[in-house]
C-alpha cells in the first residue's frame, strides 16, 4: 500500500493523520523474506530518521521529519 485516498485509508484502519494520505508512506513485503529481516535492515540503514513499523505481514516505512519505530 502506498498513497491512499481517505476512503480506502479509513477502510483499512488507517489513522486520520496517516502519511499514506500524503503519499509519503509505503507498506512493503518481499516474497521469501521475513518481515523482521526487512524491519531490521531498514532500522540499520536509517537509524536516526523515518517512520518504520513492523507488522505481521508487512513493514511500514514513511518519510516523516522525525524518527519513529513501532510494532503493530
Amino acid at each position: 500500500s502506498g498513497h491512499r485516498c481517505v476512503r480506502h485509508n479509513t477502510n483499512v484502519g488507517g489513522g486520520s493523520r496517516s502519511m499514506h494520505l500524503l503519499g509519503r508512506a509505503a507498506d512493503i513485503r518481499i516474497v521469501g523474506v521475513d518481515t523482521q529481516q526487512i524491519y531490521m535492515y531498514l532500522i540499520e540503514m536509517y537509524p536516526d530518521k523515518y517512520g518504520i513499523g513492523l507488522y505481521p505481514t508487512f513493514v511500514h516505512v514513511d518519510t516523516r521529519n522525525t524518527k519513529a519505530r513501532w510494532h503493530g
